[in-house]
C-alpha cells in the first residue's frame, strides 16, 4: 500500500513542477508585455512620428494608459509572482529529482515498506515547506488551462519513461517489500492508478501542495 501511495505522491510531484512551470511562463509574458507597453508609449522618438500627428487622439489614449499602468504596476502581481514561481520551480525540480531516484530503489525492492512510509512522509513535508516558503501568503492560482497541459504532459513522461512493459524487477515489488507489507501490491499496479493520481492532483495543485 505504501508503494503505492508513494508512485501517486511521484505523479502528483510531476503535475506540480510542471504546472508551475507553466505559470512562470505565463506570468514572463504578461510581464514582458507590461514594460514594452511602457517603454513604447514613453519614447520621444515613437511620438514624434508623422502617423500619430492624424492618430492624436490614440497615441494620447496610449500615453494616458501607460501613466496609468506605471501608477498601479508597483501593485500588480507579475513582479512578485515571477520570484516566487522561480524558487518554487527550482525547489520542487530538486526534491523531484530524488523522488525519482528514491522510486527506482522501491521498484526494485531495495526499500522495506517502513522505508517506504519514511520516505512518503518526507516527500510530502518538504513539498508543503517549499510552497510554504515561496506562496507563504497565497495559494497556487487555479489556471485550467496550464493544468491540463501539466498533466498531459505528465502522462506523457510517465508513459515514455514508465511504460507498462517494463521488466518484472521494476513491474513487481521486491521480496523484502511483500514480506514487509503482508502482500503490497505491484509496481504495475500502482501505475494504473496513476489515473486516479490525476483526478486528484487538480484540486491539490489548486490548494498549493496539499
Amino acid at each position: 500500500m505504501s508503494q503505492e501511495h508513494y508512485w501517486k505522491e511521484f505523479y502528483r510531484l510531476k503535475v506540480h513542477v510542471i504546472y508551475v512551470e507553466q505559470l512562470l511562463a505565463e506570468t514572463e509574458i504578461w510581464d514582458r508585455c507590461i514594460k514594452m507597453f511602457s517603454a513604447i508609449a514613453s519614447s520621444a522618438s515613437i511620438g514624434a512620428w508623422v502617423v500619430w500627428k492624424e492618430y492624436a487622439f490614440l497615441w494620447g489614449t496610449l500615453i494616458a494608459a501607460s501613466q496609468v499602468l506605471n501608477a498601479i504596476r508597483q501593485y500588480l502581481p507579475y513582479k512578485d509572482r515571477l520570484r516566487c514561481y522561480a524558487g518554487l520551480r527550482s525547489e520542487l525540480e530538486e526534491l523531484l529529482l530524488g523522488v525519482e531516484a528514491r522510486w527506482l530503489e522501491i521498484a526494485n525492492g531495495e526499500c522495506t515498506e517502513a522505508a517506504i512510509r519514511r520516505s512518503l512522509a518526507d516527500l510530502r513535508a518538504r513539498r508543503q515547506k517549499a510552497f510554504n516558503k515561496h506562496l507563504p501568503n497565497a495559494t497556487v492560482p487555479e489556471n485550467v488551462k496550464a493544468l491540463a497541459v501539466a498533466e498531459e504532459r505528465t502522462s506523457e513522461y510517465f508513459q515514455n519513461f514508465y511504460p507498462e512493459g517494463e521488466s518484472d524487477e521494476q513491474q513487481q515489488p521486491s521480496k523484502a517489500t511483500e514480506d514487509s507489507a503482508s502482500g503490497g501490491e505491484a509496481a504495475s499496479g500502482a501505475k494504473k492508478d496513476s489515473t486516479n493520481a490525476k483526478d486528484s492532483t487538480s484540486e491539490e495543485v489548486k490548494a498549493g501542495g496539499g
